[in-house]
């Protein structure tokens, strides 16, 4: 796999840039990091399944709490592809939160960013 094989096809085709990234870490590293990032927020973690979890913003925001899904699919045995979705809130508090809390507190982990250039 390159850096730049794009992914898209497997999950639902209308996503933001900066939600989807690859990883060579597995998948219970992955969620621990994530459940790490997010409690360092304030963000409440709620397990949903195995790989997915809910993160709930600590406060209101200007369209109510934000609520992010975070979800790991292992597509190799040492390649996982993790997906963040907004839930509820405010989709400007999203990319912000995607962008300034969520890129540099997962950078050692990520392979790559979905939609970044090589």
């Amino acid at each position: 796999m390159s850096s730049g094989f794009d992914l898209s096809g497997l999950f639902e085709t209308e996503k933001k840039p900066g939600s989807i990234f690859t990883s060579k870490v597995s998948a219970g590293a992955i969620m621990e990091k994530i459940g790490g990032v997010a409690e360092g927020l304030d963000f409440k973690v709620a397990k949903v399944e195995d790989f997915k979890v809910r993160l709930q913003g600590p406060c209101e925001g200007r369209k109510g709490r934000l609520a992010v899904t975070a979800e790991v699919f292992e597509v190799a045995p040492e390649v996982a592809v993790v997906e963040f979705s907004k839930a509820s809130g405010d989709t400007l508090e999203y990319a912000k939160f995607c962008e300034e809390d969520v890129r540099p507190g997962l950078k050692d982990i990520v392979w790559t960013w979905q939609g970044d250039s090589v």
